[in-house]
């Protein structure tokens, strides 16, 4: 297989493209849902307002079929508790400024030519233009340690344990069985125009 076979583009803003999406990562991962539908969305989202919405960039090939995808969102299951910690014009400014880059996959036959460092630059190309300013996440233990990749992308690898936002942890608990290492990058601020 060849990457230059490969398309990548920011998945439509439909459920049945979310929904495909979530079955490419579910092979993946152990999750369920990655890319929450629309509804769910709205639902999270109505917490706080002003949210900027969930950004999936997808690697396609000529068929349509999906070889490979990386997601960036907000996570806002604890922000009602945040909200009464830190205010909620201090938590919606930080959730505008910081997203979770999560669920990177990459189907089998693609993988070691390049593609998921592609879907990771694409993605972090795209999101200072939503504002923005960095970019946070778990790099899990499974099959092997993922924290060496992201570190050779530039991203700062924070170790173990939780991340704390407002008094409140906000990262993958190792109690909760999810090894692996916390990372950030702030990302260069998009210009003006683009």
């Amino acid at each position: 297989m060849a990457v230059d076979e490969v398309t990548i583009s920011e998945l439509p803003d439909t459920d049945e493209g979310r929904s495909r999406v979530n079955q490419f990562f579910a092979r993946y991962h152990d999750t369920k849902t990655a890319v929450p539908t629309l509804v769910e969305e709205q639902a999270a989202y109505a917490l706080l307002s002003g949210l900027p919405r969930p950004i999936t960039m997808v690697a396609t090939t000529g068929d349509g079929s999906i070889v490979g995808a990386i997601t960036a969102w907000i996570k806002t299951e604890r922000a009602d508790a945040m909200v009464a910690s830190r205010g909620e014009e201090w938590i919606a400014r930080w959730f505008r400024r910081w997203r979770i880059m999560s669920h990177l996959a990459v189907h089998g036959s693609y993988r070691h030519l390049g593609l998921g460092t592609s879907l990771v630059q694409t993605l972090e190309t795209r999101l200072p233009k939503d504002g923005t300013r960095g970019v946070w996440g778990f790099a899990e233990e499974l099959p092997v340690p993922s924290a060496p990749f992201y570190e050779r992308l530039g991203h700062t690898i924070l170790g173990p344990g939780l991340i704390l936002v407002g008094g409140l942890s906000v990262g993958q608990d190792p109690a909760e069985g999810r090894h692996g290492m916390h990372f950030l990058k702030l990302l260069k601020a998009a210009r003006p125009g683009d």
